[in-house]
């Protein structure tokens, strides 16, 4: 049985698999969106200002979703997309998601409903920069 785990942030991915319990993490593919390490970058000054009467700037118009919000809709969509053509082709049979709480949520939400099924854990943590052993550790008993 193989097992996907996929360790993802707003800005990276890695993507690693398991065939038992005991054998190290081997590592499939990573990604990295560089759209959203830009978008960190930017500052308020993005936002619109509202002048009032002509004079001095008064406040900001901060758009609905924040251009990282934005990124990190875009990257999880790209990986979901990844994720839902290798569950079409049969390349894993239990699938499990590591990532931030926000960046989790966002991913699920981008995974059709048939990969959904496959979802055998997740993770609520950053461990992107971490090693696969280390990796490993932490989501030895999510499978």
């Amino acid at each position: 049985m193989k097992t996907w785990i996929v360790v993802a942030d707003a800005c990276r991915a890695r993507v690693f698999e398991r065939n038992s319990t005991t054998p190290p993490l081997t590592e499939l593919q990573s990604f990295v969106h560089v759209q959203s390490r830009q978008s960190r970058a930017a500052s308020i000054d993005e936002y619109g200002r509202v002048f009032e009467n002509g004079k001095q700037p008064r406040h900001y118009i901060e758009p609905k979703v924040s251009p990282q919000e934005q990124e990190a809709q875009i990257f999880a969509h790209e990986l979901g997309s990844f994720l839902d053509s290798a569950q079409a082709d049969r390349r894993f049979d239990n699938l499990v998601l590591v990532a931030p709480p926000a960046f989790l949520g966002t991913l699920r939400e981008q995974i059709d409903a048939r990969t959904q099924k496959h979802i055998a854990g997740t993770l609520n943590k950053n461990l992107t920069l971490l090693d696969p052993g280390q990796i490993a550790s932490y989501v030895k008993y999510l499978h």
